[in-house]
């Protein structure tokens, strides 16, 4: 008996070890992972102030088992950058999804961008007079736009969808203003 004990303190002792041992390793992971999350908002940032076309993090996609929805949304989530539809195009055709032209590709982006704005998965915004998107933020409170002049971009525009169409939040304010008087 007194064998099985002293095997029972030991195994303890071990568990008790491991335990702690990966509790630290967790600890590091979410350290790191905290560090990761501050440089891929560097580097979007850096990409924006150079006109670079932007960076997804861990985004794979594979045309043979995910659908280009689905490949779409995934683009969404790899960056806190707007993209605009050629960007996304881009990624598609990087990763093997583009079987007939650019151009039919481009198409497609764009419906399954409409379809992902009526489901308010994605928001729209204008950047030096072109539509981009990016994924809304659920809980999130985006911050500012940046100001004018910097890195030379002009200060992002939110849009709305009326009727079917986008229309900037300054249209928008302007016809509210003509059916005042």
């Amino acid at each position: 008996m007194d064998e099985y004990k002293k095997l029972l303190t030991d195994a303890r002792n071990k568990r008790q070890v491991l335990t702690d041992h990966r509790n630290a390793l967790m600890k590091q992971v979410e350290e790191t992972d905290r560090q990761i999350l501050g440089l891929n908002q560097a580097v979007e940032a850096y990409e924006f102030i150079l006109k670079e076309s932007p960076s997804v993090i861990g985004v794979s996609l594979d045309p043979a088992t995910m659908g280009l929805t689905e490949a779409v949304r995934k683009i969404f989530g790899g960056t806190l950058r707007p993209l605009f539809p050629t960007d996304i195009r881009d990624k598609l055709t990087e990763a093997g999804y583009e079987k007939t032209s650019s151009k039919a590709l481009l198409i497609h982006v764009h419906n399954v961008i409409d379809r992902l704005l009526e489901g308010e998965e994605i928001e729209a915004v204008e950047i030096e007079g072109k539509s981009a998107y990016l994924r809304r933020a659920s809980g999130i409170v985006p911050g500012p736009p940046p100001p004018s002049g910097l890195g030379g971009f002009p200060p992002v525009q939110p849009l709305t969808r009326l009727a079917g169409k986008v229309r900037t939040a300054k249209l928008n304010a302007f016809i509210g203003k003509q059916g005042e008087k």
